[in-house]
């Protein structure tokens, strides 16, 4: 009985992340189309991305910065490492441009 109770809330916990993830693809893709002057493909190119190569407190971060929401930043900065805030910050300086060049191709 522990063992199915276990089973069934380690995948509770598996969908969950998904869901977590899947929405922060989502909510980069709406903010990217909004703020930033890029075609939809790009966009989507960017949100793909950022779901594959960035953690999830990468993504906060992400999201944070294309959203301009400064005290988001300034919240996460204190709870995360330096070079998970570096990461975030080149994947938002080089995704966009480099997703541009995909989508030319």
């Amino acid at each position: 009985m522990k063992n199915t109770v276990f089973a069934f809330a380690s995948l509770l916990m598996l969908a969950a992340c998904g869901d977590v993830s899947s929405g922060q693809s989502a909510e980069i893709i709406k903010l990217c189309n909004a703020k930033l002057e890029v075609s939809e493909a790009v966009c989507k190119c960017v949100g793909n991305r950022a779901q594959e190569d960035l953690t999830e407190d990468e993504r906060v971060v992400l999201i944070a910065m294309i959203g301009g929401d400064r005290d988001k930043i300034d919240d996460v900065r204190g709870s995360m490492s330096a070079p998970g805030m570096m990461k975030a910050g080149m994947f938002m300086a080089m995704a966009p441009s480099e997703c541009a060049q995909d989508t030319e191709e």
